[in-house]
């Protein structure tokens, strides 16, 4: 990829979730989710151990949170993000140096630069980059 052909479309956190029809848990601040985690009767996460990249955030904040040991054998995944310890993932667009068709590269990273694809990426939970 040529330097300046390099775009960036949206930055997306790590996500929590809950099961459809359940309120949504107070996670608005670090000690919000910390005691939400120690109050759960379960949590589910990815294993880092086994390959599974997603669960390297979650053991991170975790360890960070000093609640390694009680959140272990628990688990639960609401949607929503505490910005101090969210794990922000960028989403960029290039055209390879080598590109035979850069100008529909091109034509794709306008749109997804455009205000519509911003709506779209902020309607599913991303926050569109700032241009």
């Amino acid at each position: 990829m040529t330097r300046r052909t390099v775009v960036t479309l949206a930055r997306s956190g790590v996500a929590v979730g809950v099961p459809a029809g359940r309120s949504k848990p107070d996670i608005s601040s670090v000690d919000a989710l910390k005691r939400r985690l120690l109050a759960a009767k379960s949590i589910a996460y990815p294993d880092g151990n086994l390959g599974h990249a997603r669960g390297i955030p979650f053991r991170w904040v975790m360890d960070r949170l000093a609640i390694t040991n009680e959140v272990d054998a628990k688990a639960k995944l609401m949607k929503g993000t505490v910005v101090e310890l969210a794990e922000r993932f960028t989403w960029a667009a290039g055209i390879a140096a080598t590109a035979t068709s850069a100008e529909a590269g091109r034509a794709l990273i306008q749109f997804l630069s455009s205000p519509a694809a911003a709506a779209i990426i902020k309607k599913r939970g991303m926050e569109p980059a700032a241009r």
